[in-house]
């Protein structure tokens, strides 16, 4: 009866080489899977790993040119010195392009109501600059130097960009 139920075990007791080449294809067909598997794992994490870390340079060139855009504006308040609304001119677009670059890089971190909440914050304090340059132009310098002290700005300065990390990316 084993020789009916059992036919390729039988013929591999014969033949030892055969039942060796067996084997090892066996195990090949089990191992291949999960080696792949492990090279894709491999992979993924690779792609996240240099996604982060660029999306971290990005956050602190963010943070970098938003202190450089603020002290520009303050710094033509207080001096009344042109050359600091031309650096502020200069490192804005420069902002803007991080900011963006930063939301296209992980757009799953980011929570849509945080994202347009900082957005709001931005266009408020870019409004609030411009209004401060426009008034030093005008020789009004102590309006600027308190508008750029006020309660009203430094509550805009604390909205961040904060990447939401409940989803991934």
């Amino acid at each position: 009866m084993s020789k009916m139920l059992f036919p390729i075990v039988n013929r591999l007791r014969n033949r030892p080489v055969s039942a060796v080449f067996l084997t090892i294809l066996l195990t090949f067909m089990l191992f291949f899977p999960l080696g792949l598997n492990a090279w894709n794992v491999y992979q993924n994490f690779n792609r996240v790993i240099v996604s982060d870390l660029h999306l971290q340079k990005i956050m602190g060139t963010i943070v970098y040119l938003d202190e450089v855009l603020t002290m520009s504006a303050q710094m033509n308040a207080a001096t009344g010195e042109t050359h600091w609304e031309e650096r502020y001119k200069k490192f804005e677009p420069q902002l803007d392009a991080a900011i963006k670059e930063s939301i296209k890089l992980a757009p799953d971190a980011y929570d849509i109501s945080i994202t347009s909440i900082t957005d709001a914050a931005n266009l408020k304090l870019v409004e609030m600059e411009s209004q401060s340059f426009e008034w030093v132009r005008q020789g009004k310098r102590e309006k600027a130097v308190a508008l750029l002290r006020g309660d009203l700005y430094n509550d805009q300065k604390k909205i961040e960009v904060t990447p939401n990390f409940r989803t991934g990316y």
